[in-house]
């Protein structure tokens, strides 16, 4: 004896189709049969978009399409999708999580890749903040994703590594040039850098020992070079 799956007729003399849906019942199947196809389109749409609000809209409309067709899965209707319907419904959480991450890495490389193409330390600084301002508004649309997090402290981390370069590198060039006074100065600065900034100094244990011994040895110049410069001021007649 036939029955249609969807309305839930049945009688020797009802006609259904090789789905079990009976002819009353074909239009709610051609509608079911569209529902599928927007499935479809959509992940593919978020396969080849590369606007994160595309494919997160496209996710909701995935989301709320499978939603409505799962009772007929559930009544028995076949071959809809390659994967069951709860498993995809569970698949999409996932997807959100992707989305969001490889929005996420794109501002990050982007940010990068100016910094890298930055000449001074002061246009590589606000490179690195124009990234982490972006990264912050997009989390607060996009929600809490760990790899946001880990992009905004790797971020901040290259402020540092820029700072701390410059006040090392103004250092080098004024040791080399032989102003000692100057490179006293920047070793200072960085020697200073380190020990306030947000790194605690266990982990900073080399570099800390560096600047100081840098700092005792930019000293020790400069008390060598006073007592030439007064050793010359006392032979003058």
């Amino acid at each position: 004896m036939a029955q249609c799956i969807f309305c839930n007729r049945k009688g020797f003399l009802l006609s259904v189709d090789h789905n079990s849906v009976c002819d009353g019942c074909q239009l709610v199947y051609a509608t079911l049969q569209r529902k599928q196809e927007i499935v479809i389109e959509s992940f593919g749409i978020i396969e080849s978009s590369k606007n994160w609000k595309t494919q997160r809209s496209r996710v909701e409309l995935i989301e709320s399409n499978l939603v409505e067709i799962l009772p007929y899965e559930e009544k028995g209707l076949s071959g809809i999708f390659e994967k069951p319907i709860p498993m995809l419904l569970d698949d999409l959480d996932g997807v959100r999580v992707d989305i969001c991450s490889k929005a996420a890495e794109q501002i990050f490389n982007d940010a990068s890749q100016k910094l890298e193409l930055a000449k001074t330390s002061k246009t590589k600084v606000a490179a690195a903040n124009r990234g982490i301002v972006k990264l912050t508004e997009f989390q607060r649309e996009a929600g809490t994703n760990p790899k946001i997090d880990q992009y905004i402290t790797e971020l901040h981390h290259l402020i540092y590594k820029s700072e701390l370069g410059a006040f090392i590198e103004a250092a080098q060039k004024a040791e080399f040039k032989e102003n000692y006074k100057k490179a006293l100065d920047q070793y200072q600065e960085a020697l200073y850098y380190v020990k306030t900034d947000e790194y605690d100094d266990s982990v900073q244990v080399d570099l800390i020992s560096k600047l100081e011994n840098k700092i005792d040895e930019m000293k020790s110049r400069l008390g060598t070079k006073g007592t030439k410069a007064s050793k010359k001021i006392g032979h003058n007649p």
